[in-house]
């Protein structure tokens, strides 16, 4: 709820900045691969679907470095 307030303040009072921009979807992947392996090591998910899961975080952040990259 505090990363929805952060969003809507920032956007707001238009205090954006670069590394806002990329820090935050970073940490939201993050907290989600966290609580993945966390939900796996506790038998709750399979390891498959930690798999999946950290395997897509991997490709988005990966995709967004590569389309980053064929902007300049």
């Amino acid at each position: 709820m505090t990363d929805q307030v952060d969003g809507f303040l920032a956007r707001r009072w238009h205090v954006e900045s670069q590394f806002g921009k990329l820090a935050d979807p970073l940490a939201d992947r993050l907290m989600i691969d966290s609580a993945a392996i966390l939900l796996s090591l506790e038998g709750k998910l399979p390891w498959a679907g930690t798999a999946i899961i950290l395997l897509r975080d991997a490709l988005l952040v990966g995709g967004y470095r590569l389309l980053d990259a064929t902007r300049l």
